[in-house]
Formats: C-alpha cells, structure tokens, sequence
C-alpha cells in the first residue's frame, strides 16, 4: 500500500444523528458558520426531511470534513441508515431537556449495528436545564450507550446560545480525525449513490461518498446492478470543479447517457468490468428475533435497500 501524503488533507465523513428537532441543524451551524442546504426560517409546523444533506468543513490544514445530517424522523428510517453507511464518526445529539427519545434509541443501535467505530454524544440546549438537571440527562444518555459502540465515548454539553462545548467539541473531533483510518485509496473505484440531480444544460449528477480507490475526469465507469456504461464527463467537490476525486471525499459525477429515469439512490458507481455482479450472498447474522427459513427480510447494503428471500443454512461454519 502506497504511504499517503502527508501534504494532503485527511478527508472523513461525519454523520449527526438525532431526534427530530433536539438541534443537530442548530449544531452544524454553530460549529462550521453554515447551516444544510435548504434549512431556513420554517413558518407553523416544521417538517423532517427525508433525504440526508451535506455540509463541508475544513477546520484544519490537513483535515477536510463531510457533516451528513441524518433525517431525525421514524419516518424517513431507510434513508437514516443510508446517511450513515461508511462515515467515519457519528455524533449523536440528544436534547438535555427533552432527554432520551425513541429515536433517539433507534439511531444509538443503528449506530451500533453499523459499527461505527469514532464517535461521541452531544447534550444539546445545555443552556434550557439546570446543572442537576444535565448531570442525570448525562447519566441517563451514558446508560442507554452501555454495550454498545458508544460506551465510553466523550458526553459534551452544548449550546449554541452561549457557546458551552463549542472548544470541547471542536479538540474532540480534530483528535479523533487523528486516529481515523482513512477509506482505501489503492483499491477499485467504488461510490454508493445516495443523490440523484439533473441540471439543464448538464444532465444527470449523482452524488456520493467514494469508499475506495478514485475517479479521474473521463473514466470509463459502470453504474449496477443497470449495468449501463458511461463516464466521469465532470467531477465536481463542495461545488468546486476537480479533475480527480478519491476515498473519503463526497463527489458529484456527471454521467452522460444515463438518463435521471435509469439511475436512484443505493446503486453502485465502478470501474468498467471490475465487478461480477451475482443474486446470492452469503453472511453471518446475529438476530434478537427468530428468523425463518425462506422468510423476506429487508437488505441495507451499503446505501442500496432490498427485499431479499433469507436461506438459513444448516451447517453455517462449513
């Protein structure tokens, strides 16, 4: 494996996670001076969106961030665990005076499942609670995290009305980037699609995180399981044009024959003939629930969703 350049900036995606409305807008805003793409004034009752949304943050030299708000509603599940395929750290932001919420739980054990493997939990609104008040949220956000990949993790109350944590959060995320192991740059080109645009004059653009190798301008690429070739006419970062793009950044690729009606969200971006496509896969599972022989069951991979018929084999260590 190639040493990587020191000269380069690291690039690591961060998902924030959330009940709806405990801040984690609030919380990226704060932190990098910009708020997600779309959010603003909301008049009467506000919505949850379903479609996760990016925000670039460069808080070093050599340190490039991707903030991916997750959406915060039991609604939007699907698109909550696409939003956090392949980040590098997950922040969880639990309101300190709302406390614990069932989504709360919910994206705790996705994070969990995922195994993610940096992250930390954030009190928000720390400034609307009394210190006793924050010490049992504290207590109760660090009971729910035993046993999973949180245990252990920082707790850091936050506000964006005084700035308590702001410090605390920005040294605590630049010291974990430290400790990242960055995506795979000397493998295949591989990109999960989780947005799809089309621009007048353009064509088709999808967007996604490039979890190993890089594309150069021009590269002939296959989007699956279409199978329909194209290639990279235009690549483009944080609205920047770029001639290459590699593991670790959120890139949008133009990709020209391929019409907005032909390609969604959860396919998968390659090298053309680097991949051999099949419909088994073989896994392990750990289940809390008993599963049945030929039962449907619903297949996150990466930030594709499938409903796919389970085969339970007898004899799963041969």
């Amino acid at each position: 494996m190639p040493s990587p350049d020191s000269s380069m900036p690291k690039n690591i995606t961060i998902g924030v996670a959330g009940h709806t409305q405990h801040g984690k807008t609030s919380l990226v805003k704060c932190l990098t001076g910009q708020g997600f793409p779309g959010d603003g004034p909301v008049s009467g009752k506000q919505t949850a969106s379903s479609t996760p949304k990016i925000v670039h943050f460069k808080p070093g030299p050599h340190l490039q961030c991707a903030f991916i708000d997750i959406p915060g509603s039991h609604r939007f599940l699907k698109s909550a665990i696409r939003g956090l395929c392949g980040v590098d750290m997950a922040i969880l932001v639990v309101a300190a005076d709302d406390g614990l919420m069932p989504q709360t739980l919910e994206y705790l054990k996705i994070i969990d499942l995922l195994n993610i493997p940096n992250g930390l939990i954030i009190l928000n609104k720390a400034d609307l609670v009394d210190t006793e008040l924050l010490e049992y949220a504290e207590m109760e956000i660090r009971d729910a995290a035993d046993r999973t990949i949180l245990a252990g993790k920082p707790v850091i109350p936050f506000s964006c009305i005084n700035g308590t944590g702001k410090d605390a959060l920005m040294a605590t995320l630049i010291k974990q980037a430290e400790t990242i192991r960055v995506k795979p740059v000397d493998r295949s080109f591989r990109l999960w699609i989780d947005h799809v645009n089309s621009f007048a004059g353009i064509g088709t653009v999808a967007c996604g995180t490039i979890f190993s190798g890089s594309v150069r301008q021009d590269d002939l690429l296959q989007v699956l399981p279409l199978m329909k070739e194209s290639k990279a006419r235009s690549l483009e970062i944080n609205h920047r044009k770029t001639e290459t793009a590699t593991a670790g950044q959120r890139v949008g690729i133009n990709l020209p024959k391929i019409s907005l009606q032909q390609i969604r969200r959860g396919m998968l971006l390659v090298n053309k003939d680097t991949v051999i496509t099949g419909r088994c896969l073989n896994v392990n599972i750990t289940a809390t629930r008993l599963l049945k022989n030929r039962q449907r069951v619903r297949l996150h991979l990466g930030a594709s969703v499938s409903t796919v018929m389970l085969i339970l084999m007898e004899n799963a260590s041969l």
